[in-house]
Order: C-alpha cells, then sequence, then structure tokens
C-alpha cells in the first residue's frame, strides 16, 4: 500500500489563482516613488538632467511592467489562459491534467497577443519562426511538433499526442480528441448538422466511447442526425408537456448518465432552455452543480459534456469565469442570424482581437457554400462553414424533406414516481461498479470530486453556502441538513 499520489488535480479557478500569483511575483519594480528617489540620487551624483532622464525611464519601465502583468491577468481569469504563465512543477501538472495540445493551444495564443510566456511555457513550443505560418494554421503544427519539447520538461509522456487537424477541417478537431465544448448558434446555424458530423466521426475514432445525447425538443426531423452515432438517446417534446414533468425527466436523464459506465459525452441540447425552467423550478442550483462537477472532475475519468446553447450569455448554465475556460468554444451564424453575433461580442467569449465587424461576418458567411460561417477556439479564428453531410434528411434552408428522413420520434414520458438525482440501490451500485467506495451528496459523488467542487466553490461561497448548493438542503435543524453537514465533515477530515 502506498499514500503516494504524483498527479495533482486542480479546479479552474485554482488554476487560474495559481498562474495569477505567478505573474504578481514578477512584479518588482521600483514604482513612482522608486524613480523620483533613484533621480534624485543620480541628480545629485552627476547633473539635473541625469537625473531627470533617468528618473523618467525607471517611470516609464514602471508603467509598461505594470501594464504587462495586468494585461497577463485579464487573459488569465477573462479568457483562461493558464499554461502561458506556469511554470516547473505547476506547469508540468497542468499538463498532465488538461493535455499537451490545450496547453499548446494556450501559450500559441498568448504569444500571438504578445504576451511573454514563461520560460517552461516556451519550451512547450516548436523551434520555428513565429512568422512561418499564419496565425490561423498555426496550432495545428504546434500540437505536432511540441512532443519532443514536453518529454524534455516533464519526462515521457503516458498517453500519445493525437493527430493533429490540418487548418480549417472543424470535424476533425472536434473528433480528434474528446473535450468539452461549448456549442453557440441561434435556431438553423447549423448546430445539429455540426454536431452530427463530429459525432459520425467520433464513433469512428472513439468507438469504445458512449454518446449520450439528452433532447428536449423531440424534432422528427432531426431523428436522422442521431441514427448511428449517439448510444444513447434520451428525448421528449418538452414543450408539449407541464414544466414539472420536464423537470423529472431531465434528472432522470442525468440520473441515467451518471450511472452508465466506462467513458462517455454527454450532449446537453437546448441548455438555455433547460436551465431556464430548472431555475424557474428552484432547480438552478443543482443544475449548476451537475455542469460543474462533469467540469471539474470529469475529464480526467473520461467524463466530457457538449453543451449547446441558443446565445453566449451562459451564466445560468454554470459556465461562467473559470469554467468557461474549460470549455472549447465554438459558435455557427448565419447572414440571416447576426443579432446572435452582436450579442456575443458584448460578452467576453470570444477574444478582442476576433471580435469582427459585422460587415466582415456577413462576407464570411458569403463565402460559404451553406452561407455560414463559424468561429472555433482551437483555430482562434472565422471561417465560412463548408458543405456537410446532411444526416437529418431535412433541408432547412429549403424546408424540405430530403429522401430517407424518419417522419416519428416517440417521446419519453417521464417516469411519475422517479428516485431523487443519483440515489442508486445496493444492486445498482453493485453493477456499475462503485458498491465498494463511498458516495456523497445527492448526485452520488466520490470523496476527490466533492472536494474538488469545494475547491472550486471555495473563492465565492462560505461553508454554510456550499453545504446548501451542494447537498441540496437549508441550514437548520433538519435531518438533512444534518445529514449533510455531517458528511461535509467526514470529507475535509478523511
Amino acid at each position: 500500500m502506498t499514500n503516494f499520489k504524483p498527479e495533482k488535480s486542480r479546479s479552474p479557478e485554482d488554476w487560474q489563482e495559481l498562474a495569477v500569483e505567478r505573474v504578481d511575483s514578477l512584479d518588482s519594480n521600483l514604482g513612482v516613488g522608486g524613480a523620483i528617489i533613484a533621480g534624485l540620487v543620480l541628480a545629485a551624483i552627476a547633473s539635473p538632467l541625469t537625473g531627470v532622464l533617468a528618473g523618467a525611464l525607471i517611470l516609464y519601465r514602471s508603467f509598461r511592467n505594470t501594464y504587462s502583468i495586468n494585461s497577463a491577468e485579464s487573459a488569465i481569469r477573462d479568457y483562461g489562459c493558464v499554461a502561458a504563465f506556469l511554470e516547473g512543477n505547476d506547469l508540468k501538472d497542468y499538463v498532465q491534467q488538461v493535455g499537451l495540445p490545450e496547453c499548446v493551444n494556450q501559450i500559441s495564443w498568448a504569444i500571438d497577443r504578445g504576451h511573454n510566456p514563461s520560460a517552461d511555457a516556451q519550451s512547450l513550443m516548436p523551434k520555428q519562426s513565429a512568422s512561418a505560418t499564419p496565425a490561423t494554421q498555426k496550432v495545428a503544427a504546434l500540437v505536432g511538433s511540441a512532443t519532443s519539447a514536453v518529454s524534455r520538461l516533464r519526462g515521457v509522456i503516458t498517453s500519445p499526442v493525437p493527430q493533429s487537424p490540418v487548418p480549417n477541417d472543424l470535424i476533425g478537431a472536434m473528433s480528434d480528441r474528446i473535450r468539452n465544448h461549448l456549442i453557440i448558434g441561434a435556431q438553423g446555424s447549423g448546430k445539429g448538422l455540426t454536431i452530427s458530423n463530429a459525432l459520425d466521426a467520433i464513433k469512428t475514432k472513439h468507438p469504445d466511447t458512449t454518446i449520450f445525447y439528452i433532447d428536449p425538443k423531440g424534432d422528427e426531423k432531426e431523428t436522422g442526425y442521431f441514427t448511428g452515432r449517439v448510444d444513447i438517446l434520451k428525448r421528449t417534446k418538452a414543450l408539449e408537456q407541464k414544466p414539472s414533468a420536464v423537470v423529472e425527466w431531465f434528472k432522470a436523464a442525468i440520473k441515467e448518465f451518471q450511472s452508465t459506465a466506462g467513458q462517455k459525452l454527454l450532449i446537453l441540447d437546448e441548455a438555455t432552455y433547460l436551465s431556464s425552467l430548472m431555475k424557474s423550478a428552484g432547480e438552478a442550483s443543482w443544475f449548476k452543480s451537475v455542469i460543474i462537477s462533469l467540469v471539474s472532475v470529469g475529464d480526467s475519468q473520461g467524463w466530457n459534456i457538449w453543451i449547446v446553447a441558443l446565445n453566449p450569455n451562459t451564466d445560468d448554465i454554470g459556465v461562467s469565469g473559470g469554467v468557461r475556460s474549460q470549455f472549447m468554444p465554438l459558435t455557427l451564424v448565419t447572414a440571416e442570424s447576426l443579432t446572435t453575433y452582436t450579442a456575443l461580442i458584448a460578452t467576453k467569449w470570444l477574444p478582442v482581437d476576433r471580435k469582427l465587424p459585422s460587415e466582415d461576418i456577413h462576407n464570411l458567411c458569403k463565402e460559404s457554400p451553406v452561407g455560414r460561417c463559424y468561429y472555433y477556439g482551437q483555430f482562434n479564428d472565422w471561417f465560412p462553414l463548408p458543405a456537410l453531410p446532411n444526416y437529418s434528411g431535412y433541408d432547412r434552408d429549403a424546408r424540405e424533406r430530403l429522401e430517407g428522413c424518419l417522419d416519428i420520434v416517440q417521446a419519453e414520458p417521464p417516469e411519475p414516481d422517479s428516485e431523487p438525482l443519483n440515489q442508486l440501490t445496493d444492486r445498482e451500485y453493485s453493477d456499475s461498479g462503485h458498491g465498494s467506495e463511498p458516495r456523497f451528496t445527492p448526485l452520488n459523488l466520490t470523496r476527490s470530486q466533492v472536494l474538488a467542487m469545494i475547491n472550486a466553490l471555495n473563492s465565492e461561497l462560505n461553508q454554510t453556502e456550499i453545504i446548501e448548493r451542494l447537498w441540496q438542503c437549508k441550514k437548520g435543524g433538519s435531518a438533512a441538513w444534518k445529514e449533510a453537514y455531517a458528511q461535509f465533515k467526514q470529507i475535509l477530515d478523511t
């Protein structure tokens, strides 16, 4: 037996704070006072002119360094660019947790925007001129060539680096490595079409991954998107049911996903609608806890999530601040849905230099054979959307069915007496291999998973609020609160 645990897992917020601390530690400026004192000393020793010039130079460098630090902190907090500012063992641990391609992507992004990454971060980059390839093509080349540099930094890589996609190969980039995605687009922007093509590629490249799709629309015209690509499909026509029934249906679907064994990918469609529904039902905290738990601890266990939403205002979905940095962003825009783009550029969803004039977006849509364009975080640029196979069998633009379109979808009725979320029976625990490991909170999380969520919430909530959110009960003398508090202490004291 051994307690040696070489891998360190932190929450997105913890990594951001660590990167900010490292950037702040570099601030060794003399500042305004130091500039004045240095100027006076040199004026006394040499001449007044020398003192003035020296003081001005020191003051200029002080302001420049302060600007550089503030800019780096903004890159860390607003855009989740962490890897570029870590060094030593912290960078090794971050590479281990989020993967080499993600780290190279972040460092390349920082270099393109004039930041000065740490020496260790720069060692991950290939030995080539920064101007050798266009900015939109750098990331794909960097990922493939950074392997030897990482080997020098942290030893032998335990998992192979995926084959890097060619520039503008959106489907290849989405499917080579399964990771969390945040997919934004108005109705008819091509979200379903793009996702179905990516899932088709994932089934070929990652056949052991279970694709779990939650679809509250139940649109018959989209049935072809799922056939042969989705392993577990939970569908219902939510607008034709009572909100309380949809809430129970959704909870049951999440429960089934949680209990599904092995590597798995959850696609949460219509997340904007579902989050609004859960908020109205008083379940907003539960909804956010589900998202945070998957983002904080899911990736290391082979659990990933693709969130599909209509607009970029995703705070109610639980995707904000540091959590947002753990998602690969994809937005799809049509020439007819530029209002969505206007809402997009009003948020921090896009890097500042990728908030293009609406006219440029309109022109990109004109270049596309399907009248759409997209922004993808890995490429960090906008491109016309190429023509993709339409597996649904329905042309939304022409509003006509194509040959092979399936006509009928059966809505799944919610279970009238469904159990609380993820409260598995002893038999279910045994069948899913969890019988010997203690579980906590209504989400059935392990101790390490709960600790990760506590760390993620520590910066914004106190102890009582954390317990109330994770255990879904209010402070008081109730049996539920006493049990929740006892579990909380047990987790921290173990």
